[in-house]
């Protein structure tokens, strides 16, 4: 068994176990429990498409701060972030702006539904 077969079984086993969920922080803990509270199916929720008139909009209003973000997220994307690794910019309303890191973690988020231009949220 490799380590993302561990960490999806552990993962997976929070979702059934309140205890397994012991060793998270007050935060953390809270919002996976805020999470379960609204019943999602949590193998097969996919965000919300975003339409491109609407992203469209959205970059308009966060251009401050993608470029900000970028300022700072772009040279670590060349520099440090490597074996997988990324990091996602999103805006105040869950909507994924950006996705920064190598082919790897491109192909993973891809293979996962996690793209530019959805909105993601705890409910439905």
């Amino acid at each position: 068994m490799n380590a993302q077969d561990n960490f999806m079984d552990k993962w997976m086993h929070m979702h059934i176990d309140p205890d397994a969920r012991q060793e998270m922080d007050n935060l953390t803990r809270q919002s996976w429990e805020t999470s379960l509270s609204y019943n999602l199916d949590y193998m097969n929720a996919l965000p919300e498409e975003i339409s491109p008139q609407e992203f469209n909009r959205i970059k308009r209003d966060t251009k401050r701060l993608r470029v900000f973000a970028n300022s700072v997220l772009a040279p670590l994307e060349q520099r440090y972030i490597d074996n997988g690794y990324g990091l996602i910019l999103f805006d105040k309303s869950g909507c994924l702006l950006r996705l920064y890191g190598k082919d790897r973690f491109q192909t993973w988020a891809a293979n996962n539904h996690i793209k530019i231009a959805t909105r993601w949220s705890e409910k439905k």
